[in-house]
């Protein structure tokens, strides 16, 4: 499953004398993905009936933000804090439209025979 949200939204935000944190929206998407996938699991006999499906254990990926509307902060900064959330979602994964366009242009790239 994947679930885009708006690019132009902040990532992540200062916590206290904590350093960085995920903003809400970036929570906010997760937790709606995850009711998804809970709504999957429980309904899995149905699906599987219906489609031929097996939705249990199902993934997911959150789109969200751009480093570039977070000028205050570097891409790495983003990212890093981004990865340590993404450690404690077994099923979840958030990335940033900018992650997912370097994504693809690498798999054109390797798809393409290019170094």
């Amino acid at each position: 499953m994947i679930e885009l949200k708006r690019a132009n939204v902040p990532l992540v935000r200062n916590y206290r004398t904590f350093g960085l944190i995920v903003d809400r929206r970036v929570h906010e998407a997760t937790s709606q993905v995850a009711n998804y996938l809970t709504a999957f699991d429980e309904d899995r006999d149905a699906i599987r009936r219906r489609h031929n499906i097996d939705s249990r254990r199902a993934t997911a990926t959150v789109v969200i933000g751009h480093p570039g509307f977070q000028p205050e902060l570097s891409e790495q900064e983003i990212a890093e804090t981004l990865r340590t959330y993404n450690a404690e979602h077994a099923r979840i994964t958030v990335i940033t439209y900018q992650e997912l366009l370097d994504n693809a242009e690498r798999s054109l790239t390797i798809d393409s025979g290019q170094d």
